[in-house]
């Protein structure tokens, strides 16, 4: 019985012969054209991604990636599915080590956008509060938000060669250690043999458009005092009044802008007077004895 050629055979003779109309729909790789911003911070790719610990309980990991030099800035898992609290965590993490970024790109998940639901998220607000561009990706495009898509590809293939995680505790050291590899160690393709760390530390960093010159960057943590409402933002004294009594707050001082959060909701934005040491509240400061129930900073 004489032997039957592949398909693959087949399909190659009949294209040499002009036998075979190509298919328009499947696009050739070769026609992508791939996109990189030219400085660090210039812009964050977010996303979440589901995963589980070793009973099969479900989780979010949810990070945050510099678009021109691959730097995971921020990286985190947390129970179920992701939350505003999740999301803003891993952003100000990254903040607090990469500074403020120019532009945040994420999908059109709830935590990052209302636009499709008539509200701003608090992701949203939060961004605008600091001077950032929130941008989305066209539903039902990831090759938009392709970096991080492609970072979780490498990451659960780097959890899957090791034992599963017991505890979100214990999940959230491996991710601390496989973000230390990714960042510092590991050589990444696109950046032809460089590491993310050297890639973000070789070029000036960008900035939000609205501070071209930033002054130094200040993350702090401090709780409001229960009498006058008043917040410690070094070296400033912050009114942010009473409605806010007891919170642990996080301040970001980028020179003389100062933004103040409690968990992922926004107190108060504004430029302080650098000749007061008390920073009085603003018309909208609520001074009254209505407290905000607390959230986890």
């Amino acid at each position: 019985m004489p032997a039957v050629p592949s398909p693959s055979t087949v399909w190659q003779i009949l294209t040499r012969r002009g036998a075979i109309t190509p298919q328009p729909q499947k696009r050739p790789k070769s026609s992508i054209k791939r996109f990189t911003f030219d400085r660090p911070n210039e812009c964050w790719q977010s996303d979440w991604t589901r995963w589980s610990l070793a009973d099969g309980t479900a989780v979010a990991i949810a990070g945050s990636l510099d678009d021109h030099s691959r730097y995971a800035v921020g990286l985190r898992a947390a129970d179920a599915d992701a939350d505003g609290a999740l999301v803003w965590s891993v952003i100000l993490a990254g903040i607090a080590e990469c500074g403020i970024p120019s532009m945040s790109l994420s999908d059109n998940g709830i935590v990052y956008t209302g636009r499709f639901h008539a509200h701003e998220s608090a992701f949203e607000i939060n961004l605008r509060a600091l001077g950032v561009r929130a941008v989305n990706s066209t539903p039902f495009h990831p090759q938009t938000c392709g970096k991080i898509e492609r970072f979780w590809q490498t990451l659960k293939k780097w959890l899957d060669a090791h034992d599963p995680a017991a505890s979100l505790t214990e999940l959230n050291a491996m991710l601390d250690e496989y973000r230390t590899f990714y960042n510092h160690h590991r050589p990444h393709r696109a950046l032809r043999g460089a590491t993310p760390a050297e890639a973000f530390r070789a070029t000036v960093k960008a900035c939000p458009a609205d501070r071209p010159l930033p002054g130094p960057l200040f993350v702090s943590r401090h709780r409001v005092d229960q009498i006058g409402g008043n917040l410690y933002v070094p070296p400033y004294r912050v009114n942010v009044g009473l409605r806010w009594a007891g919170h642990d707050c996080i301040s970001i001082r980028d020179g003389d802008h100062i933004t103040i959060f409690s968990g992922n909701r926004l107190v108060r934005a504004f430029t302080a007077d650098p000749t007061r040491r008390h920073q009085r509240g603003d018309k909208t400061t609520r001074t009254y004895r209505t407290r905000e129930p607390h959230q986890a900073p």
